[in-house]
């Protein structure tokens, strides 16, 4: 802890990779609101596109697993702390300000549209990955002879099959 303000010291590198970037992909620079508080955070993890859990620096639990934090599409960051520290005390804990969980506002039109471009087709690759297993598991059932609990289960995997089509043709044209 900083004995001036009481605020807990930034340990530099705090949360980047062997490769010298950053969770999620970011390098260094800190050019995107969750690159920054990924990089000052510990034992971070993502555990889907868009989502992570780390140890929050705000208090003095033992759970790695204690912060959660998403990137909405707008470049916005969500952070909750599942022992209830307020959003102020985690940022501030980081040497941040709740204002540095939100994008620039610098941005011109052009990075504005990339950046949002990217959040679809991350949010793409999540519905993508979901009905994926749901297709795998009809399968499974299938094959194993298992019963499946939806009602009507053909219905089901064709409602899968028509998500992974609009996926693919959202992200390849």
């Amino acid at each position: 802890m900083d004995a001036e303000n009481g605020n807990a010291r930034v340990r530099p590198g705090a949360g980047s990779l062997s490769d010298g970037r950053r969770p999620g992909g970011q390098h260094s620079d800190f050019s995107t609101p969750i690159s920054a508080v990924l990089a000052r955070l510990e034992h971070v993890h993502e555990i889907r596109p868009g989502q992570w859990r780390a140890k929050c620096p705000a208090h003095d639990g033992k759970s790695r697993d204690s912060l959660s934090l998403a990137e909405t599409g707008d470049g916005t960051i969500l952070v909750r702390c599942f022992a209830s520290c307020s959003a102020q005390e985690i940022v501030r804990s980081i040497g941040l300000e709740l204002k540095d969980l939100f994008p620039r506002s610098d941005l011109n039109r052009d990075e504005r549209r990339e950046y949002a471009s990217q959040a679809k087709k991350r949010e793409a690759r999540l519905v993508l990955r979901h009905e994926l297993l749901v297709l795998e598991q009809c399968n499974d059932a299938h094959t194993e002879g298992w019963p499946i609990i939806d009602p009507d289960p053909e219905a089901r995997e064709r409602l899968a099959v028509g998500r992974v089509r609009n996926v693919l043709g959202a992200i390849y044209g």
